[in-house]
C-alpha cells in the first residue's frame, strides 16, 4: 500500500481541491471575463429586445397589416431594381 503520507496527500486533495476550484471559479474579475459574455450573448439585456408586443386583437391586426405593407414595398423595390437591370435601354 502507499503508506500514511500517501493517504494524506489524498485526503488533502479531496477536501482541499472542491474548496480551491470554489474560489477560482466565484472571484468577481473570472466572472466578468468568462460568464457575463456568454450570459449575454444568450440572454439579451432587456433594452435591446421587443418589449412592445401587442395584447389585443386590433393591436394585433394592425401590426400584421404594417409589416405585410413593409413587405410588399420591399418586394415592389426589388422588383422595379431587377425590371431596371433587364432592360437597359
Amino acid at each position: 500500500m502507499g503508506g500514511l503520507n500517501l493517504e494524506m496527500l489524498r485526503m488533502g486533495l479531496y477536501v482541499f481541491l472542491p474548496i480551491g476550484a470554489f474560489w477560482y471559479f466565484n472571484l468577481p474579475d473570472f466572472y466578468n471575463k468568462s460568464v457575463r459574455p456568454e450570459l449575454e450573448a444568450v440572454f439579451p439585456p432587456i433594452e435591446t429586445t421587443n418589449r412592445n408586443l401587442p395584447f389585443t386583437q386590433e393591436e394585433t391586426d394592425a401590426l400584421l397589416a404594417k409589416l405585410k405593407a413593409q413587405q410588399l414595398g420591399k418586394a415592389r423595390e426589388q422588383a422595379a431594381k431587377s425590371a431596371e437591370k433587364q432592360s437597359p435601354a
